[in-house]
């Protein structure tokens, strides 16, 4: 039995509600009251319940418009931006330290300087690429297709 779209308008918010466990139990008995007699809602009610089953199960849900894969140009890019961005970097520092180091103007202290920051700069660029390499590796969300 079909109920008017009036009284569906009323109980469709407090679907999601329930499914949640945010109803009280006043709300909950005339929601499981009109889900008895509006096929509509129950439906509802059946693909909303479904959908968190799946999503506490922690799988993708298929869907007609999330069909959209991830092809292996997405990650090969910007994989070849940070090494084009590296293979530039590292040979202008290495050359720019060597000239500072021949620079017989500059004091000592500023030669250690510029190659400490240098350095520094170095490796916390290291540390970020080998902590971004071991997130994106341990992504437990990776396979999960939208």
């Amino acid at each position: 039995m079909i109920t008017n779209d009036n009284s569906c308008a009323v109980f469709e918010p407090l679907i999601s509600g329930a499914l949640d466990g945010e109803l009280t139990q006043q709300q909950q008995q005339h929601l499981q009251q009109h889900l008895n007699h509006c096929d509509r809602c129950r439906q509802i009610f059946d693909e909303l319940a479904a959908v968190q089953i799946e999503l506490q199960k922690g799988r993708a849900i298929s869907h007609p418009l999330q069909s959209r894969e991830v092809t292996s140009g997405a990650r090969f890019w910007p994989l070849f931006g940070w090494a084009l961005l590296a293979a530039g970097v590292l040979p202008l520092i290495a050359y720019a330290i060597y000239q500072f180091m021949l620079d017989e103007t500059l004091p000592l202290w500023v030669k250690l300087a510029i190659v400490s920051t240098s350095v520094g700069l170095l490796v916390l660029f290291a540390y970020v690429a080998r902590q971004r390499y071991v997130i994106a590796k341990n992504d437990k969300y990776k396979k999960v297709q939208l």
